[in-house]
């Protein structure tokens, strides 16, 4: 199963380094919150149990992320791994609320199955996140 998580992280930063090399789209013609989720964002989703969350925290770890993720129980459940940065993993409400009293030291954030996160909350990660300087908004899992 570590291959799948490898898999996920190989296509990432692969589309990651696409949209940085492109030139056909000016970042000025866009809202900072536009820019970053119409042209910076990337959605992959390969079916449940597939090392998703692995992944993420990876890229995270990698990649200076975050990891937003559904609830604290899987929250609790990433940080009782060994190795884990437990600043890199946050429910978004925590999510949000770093970001509002703190900002970002992120240059991506990873957001683990976003189906099962509001999509309230979604729209204002990805707000929150522009404002920032967060680079990539990823969303591995149920779109």
């Amino acid at each position: 199963m570590q291959n799948l998580a490898s898999l996920y992280i190989g296509m990432v930063e692969h589309i990651m380094e696409f949209q940085k090399d492109r030139t056909d789209i000016d970042p000025r013609h866009h809202s900072k919150e536009a820019f970053l989720r119409d042209c910076r964002t990337i959605s992959i989703d390969m079916g449940r149990m597939t090392c998703k969350s692995v992944a993420a925290v990876m890229l995270a770890q990698k990649h200076c992320g975050a990891v937003v993720v559904m609830n604290g129980a899987l929250r609790d459940w990433i940080l009782g791994h060994p190795g884990i940065d437990r600043s890199r993993v946050f429910t978004a409400r925590d999510f949000i609320k770093e970001l509002q009293e703190k900002g970002s030291r992120y240059r991506i954030v990873v957001i683990d199955e976003p189906k099962f996160i509001s999509e309230k909350f979604v729209r204002e990660i990805v707000k929150l996140s522009a404002d920032t300087g967060v680079e990539h908004i990823v969303r591995l899992g149920t779109q």
